[in-house]
């Protein structure tokens, strides 16, 4: 939405959604200013290298709670049997070939 030449808008809920939570942006993400950081956006203004890596540093924190919050509520021994089972279908020419190994030697 950011990038030079861009045509987007930030609707009023998502502009007041920002702004209502503009203390937390600040003290979670590097002093984020999302004050400045609307204003450069309504002025078709790229955003700041320190508002960049603000925005990067959100998007690093979401993944982590995302992972961690996958990691709790998932089966860890049928996921990896998953992968296994996934990795080893797919580096294998057929079923035979797949059933014809001898897994001890492995």
């Amino acid at each position: 939405m950011v990038h030079y030449f861009a045509d987007n808008t930030v609707d009023n809920d998502k502009g007041t959604f920002l702004l209502n939570n503009a203390q937390f942006y600040h003290d979670n993400f590097q002093g984020l200013n999302i004050v400045e950081l609307l204003l450069r956006f309504d002025n078709s203004q790229t955003p700041r290298f320190k508002e960049i890596t603000s925005i990067i540093r959100g998007i690093h924190k979401f993944v982590e709670s995302s992972d961690g919050f996958l990691l709790r509520i998932i089966d860890k021994e049928i996921h990896f049997i998953d992968c296994l089972d996934y990795h080893l279908k797919l580096n294998s020419e057929n079923d035979s070939e797949l059933k014809g190994k001898n897994w001890t030697t492995i």
